[in-house]
């Protein structure tokens, strides 16, 4: 049994453990990989800034779009750090009594320093979004300046990070509550080359075709990218192979791309 897995009041409203993951499980841009570093680093120096009347960066927001590694960052933090990820329950988090869904944030504050850990609130738009929003009914204006006065007043040594995919839907205020905001793209070719390489590292298949088959199925997301690694994996166990060839990853990357390509041309139009 996991001792980090969340008890009483809070367990419905979060759920996780420690995390295995390191930075070594992960790709991205090398400027937002010493960005995070650099974030680990000032959060394990906490007692020698505070001598110095400093705090470590703890409040992060991140932005961008799904399948590029905003959730994988958060765990990757946690696993550095060795806290438990926390990730709030939206689903148990909302309520529809009155002034209930504020209550449960209060909890979920109060939890901080009794445990501390990195507190992921993914989707983060469903609490901070605009309070002069067009279909807000009341209810999500105190939400949100639940939140604000929540994490303005929190003193803990958890991390408190948000991620969102529509920036543009948060409230202004949200913006100044965060220490940091980090913004994760869409692989180039040579990152989905990295990991390619890093997911598929029990086989032996050639850097070079892993850059030229990343360079033909340019702009999937890293989640896509991983989904069609572990489809060829499947492919090669139920067809009794003994090794991941080239054709079956060519043939779920391709697959993969393709998928990709008619959700791009079903969503709407921004």
């Amino acid at each position: 049994m996991d001792i980090a897995r969340p008890r009483g009041e809070v367990a419905d409203l979060l759920e996780g453990g420690h995390r295995q993951e390191r930075f070594r499980d992960i790709v991205l841009p090398e400027v937002t990989l010493d960005l995070l570093s650099r974030i680990v680093r000032e959060n394990r120096a906490r007692a020698e800034l505070e001598q110095w009347q400093v705090t470590p960066r703890r409040r992060l927001l991140f932005q961008g779009p799904p399948g590029c590694g905003k959730t994988l960052a958060a765990a990757v933090l946690a696993g550095e750090l060795g806290l438990p990820l926390m990730t709030v329950r939206f689903d148990a988090l909302f309520s529809r009594f009155l002034g209930a869904t504020a209550n449960h944030l209060r909890l979920i504050f109060d939890e901080l320093p009794r445990r501390p850990g990195v507190y992921l609130f993914d989707e983060f738009d469903a609490v901070g979004q605009r309070r002069a929003h067009e279909q807000d009914v009341g209810e999500m204006r105190r939400i949100v300046t639940s939140f604000l006065q929540l994490i303005d007043t929190d003193r803990s040594a958890s991390l408190i990070i948000a991620a969102t995919n529509h920036p543009e839907l948060l409230d202004r205020a949200v913006f100044r509550r965060f220490d940091v905001e980090i913004g994760f793209e869409l692989p180039n070719a040579a990152q989905l080359a990295q990991l390619l390489a890093l997911r598929l590292t029990p086989f032996d298949i050639s850097k070079t075709f892993l850059k030229q088959v990343a360079e033909r199925v340019s702009g999937l997301s890293y989640a896509d990218a991983a989904r069609a690694c572990d489809d060829a994996i499947r492919a090669m166990v139920l067809d009794g192979a003994s090794a991941l060839s080239e054709s079956y990853l060519v043939c779920a990357l391709e697959d993969m791309h393709r998928k990709h390509e008619r959700r791009a041309a079903s969503s709407p139009s921004k």
